[in-house]
């Protein structure tokens, strides 16, 4: 798991049991925790769903990935995922996101995942951007 401390892209390590064991600086920079708020906690009630968004499917959606990687033993990407996070030491109070992961199994010795790492880019600068450039090529489109 020390590769983890060593890789710039935001990167964690969840176990089997999809608990957390373990994030790199950049994962908890881009979640806004420390070391101690994460390891061993289910990924799912670390990072719930923002519950004032009907339409949320962040919780689903990781949830699918990580099925697929323990069903398959293969990695499995999502190219796009929107996943609000909660802004720490704010409850109830979530930041829109957007995110790019990559769920990789990681074997032990049995030859049994031990772990799945997620290599994650969270995008939503980028997607903020794609979106202002669209309502400004929509404004300057002449009519009909």
């Amino acid at each position: 798991m020390r590769v983890l401390c060593i890789v710039r892209r935001t990167s964690l390590a969840a176990d089997a049991g999809l608990r957390h064991r373990r994030q790199n600086l950049a994962y908890l920079r881009v979640a806004g925790r420390t070391r101690e708020d994460l390891p061993g906690r289910n990924v799912f009630d670390a990072f719930q769903d923002n519950p004032a968004d009907p339409s949320a499917s962040g919780v689903r959606d990781l949830r699918e990935s990580l099925r697929r990687v323990l069903a398959s033993s293969e990695p499995d990407a999502l190219p796009f995922m929107h996943y609000d996070v909660e802004v720490p030491g704010s409850p109830g109070v979530f930041a829109r996101r957007y995110w790019c992961p990559v769920n990789a199994p990681v074997t032990g010795a049995d030859g049994l995942i031990a772990l799945i790492a997620e290599c994650v880019e969270e995008i939503s600068d980028k997607v903020q951007r794609f979106v202002g450039g669209l309502a400004t090529d929509a404004m300057h489109q002449e009519p009909g």
